[in-house]
């Protein structure tokens, strides 16, 4: 491509182009100047596809050159000078009707009509031409329309200032941002019960600024609200039973995208879902513009919902209680075994199994036979619920379902113990539901029986020694004297012997 200059010449910049053109005529590609200019009613117009565009965005002018007059022109021309800088020609000025050439530097754009084109009275031909805007500012090129034959211009000097030399001005406005939002859940699916995590992440993936970038988070209704971060975050509405709570985030602003860089900020939020079922989440984010061209266009990625199954939990809990601690043997001791659901759902199918600490018989399924000349087992099962079935020495209780923060009424069993021995009876619970700590659905207690007392004492029971008597004789008796005979008194004297 040849720039727009003179054989022997320097280069020339668009505003002497111009003025070369407006007072004397200018040569183009080479060709002779003709100084002596024709006027002529050559009519110009040139219109923006808007008025205002931002940054990167795609401007285009469609000009048209209009022949009011009776008289017929050749070599129809006209000129397009772009401000340096501020915009790039992505499609030059061209159509079927006009050829057109770009100068080196891509800021002046000469455009004529074929060879041996005659432009007649009452015509009018059209060309098109796009830009992109490279910075903010007002954007005005200068359009002019000439003549001549050949390669010879003549300007029309009667309607120059009128509609021979155009120049549109359109502002180019920041470039908008693309805020991309991602919001997903974890873990999926969830406990009723345990922490759920929303991590948000708000990217800016476009070339413009956001400013006054607001993200919200939509809560679930249902659901507890645990924390949120950065600090820049706020729960502004708990949530409820009956209504969803909102987090709102202040993020301020969010650079442009470069290569190999998307500014973004991410948004970690807790919460703890009660209830079984589908949750939602939903976050969205905003930014302020400036000039409406400059806003978000691609609004379609500025939200995100994720979506969570939660399943049912129930925290069982069991206590089991002795009558006795220790007893004598050939008694009963009556144990209590109580559940309790801590939630948060309901407990379905809640089963209780108790290891019984029976002897003879066997601990699996299916007993084992026992010799009738064996001896009498030490303890054995006297009573329990009829809820209860007995295989061995496993008792397994069906309780049906239990409510959340509900305790099941007390089994009770008693066994009769007729050795002596340490018993350890171990029983458990489950449900159907899920059970997030499983360290209190088990209760052990020991119960110690010893034999009745036999020659003064229990067994098992250490003998207490008893006291021993000082050795050594007797302590004497003391004397008591007589007493003397009354006056008068016979005195009393060994009897004679009777003969």
């Amino acid at each position: 491509m040849r720039s727009l200059t003179r054989a022997g010449q320097t280069a020339w910049k668009p505003r002497r182009i111009l003025k070369a053109a407006l007072l004397s005529g200018f040569c183009l590609w080479g060709a002779q100047c003709s100084v002596n200019a024709l006027a002529a009613d050559l009519q110009l117009s040139a219109r923006p596809s808007a008025t205002e565009v931002a940054v990167n965005d795609l401007l285009t002018y469609t000009i048209i050159v209009s022949n009011p007059v009776v008289r017929t022109f050749n070599q129809i021309q006209f000129v397009v000078v772009i401000p340096q800088g501020m915009a790039d020609v992505v499609t030059p000025l061209g159509s079927r009707e006009w050829n057109c050439r770009l100068s080196d530097d891509r800021a002046t754009t000469v455009c004529r009509l074929p060879r041996g084109t005659q432009f007649l009275p009452g015509n009018h031909a059209e060309a098109s031409f796009s830009v992109t805007a490279k910075s903010e500012g007002s954007f005005t090129p200068i359009i002019l329309v000439t003549w001549g034959d050949s390669w010879r211009i003549g300007v029309d000097w009667v309607s120059e200032s009128i509609s021979n030399v155009l120049r549109p001005t359109v502002s180019f406005r920041p470039a908008p941002p693309d805020l991309d939002v991602t919001h997903t859940a974890n873990p999926e699916p969830v406990f009723a019960g345990g922490d759920l995590t929303y991590t948000t992440r708000v990217a800016n993936i476009g070339f413009g600024y956001a400013k006054g970038t607001t993200l919200t988070i939509a809560l679930p209704a249902g659901v507890e609200y645990r924390s949120v971060t950065p600090s820049d975050c706020k729960l502004t509405s708990p949530p409820r039973p009956d209504r969803d709570g909102l987090i709102t985030c202040d993020l301020r602003t969010i650079g442009g995208a470069e290569p190999g860089r998307t500014p973004s900020i991410s948004v970690t939020t807790i919460v703890r879902p009660m209830s079984p079922g589908t949750i939602q989440s939903r976050a969205e984010a905003t930014a302020v513009a400036a000039f409406p061209v400059s806003a978000d266009r691609y609004t379609s990625n500025n939200s995100r919902i994720a979506t969570t199954t939660v399943n049912p939990s129930a925290d069982l809990s069991l206590v089991k209680t002795a009558s006795i601690v220790s007893g004598l043997h050939g008694s009963d001791v009556t144990y209590q075994l109580t559940v309790t659901n801590n939630g948060p759902s309901p407990a379905t199918n809640v089963v209780v199994i108790d290891n019984l600490p029976l002897t003879g018989v066997s601990r699996t399924p299916t007993p084992m036979p026992v010799s009738p000349t064996a001896t009498p087992p030490a303890v054995t099962l006297v009573s329990s619920p009829a809820s209860c079935t007995q295989a061995g020495a496993t008792l397994t209780c069906n309780l049906g379902n239990l409510a959340a923060l509900r305790t099941s009424a007390p089994i009770t069993v008693v066994l009769r113990v007729t050795d002596t021995r340490t018993l350890t009876n171990t029983a458990s619970v489950r449900a159907m539901e899920h059970d997030p700590a499983t360290a209190n659905n088990t209760a052990t207690i020991p119960t110690m029986v010893v034999r009745p007392p036999q020659s003064g004492r229990l067994e098992g029971v250490p003998e207490v020694p008893a006291q021993s008597s000082p050795k050594g004789p007797p302590p004497p008796r003391p004397m008591i004297p007589a007493k003397p005979p009354l006056p008068g008194a016979p005195s009393k004297s060994p009897s004679a012997p009777s003969k």
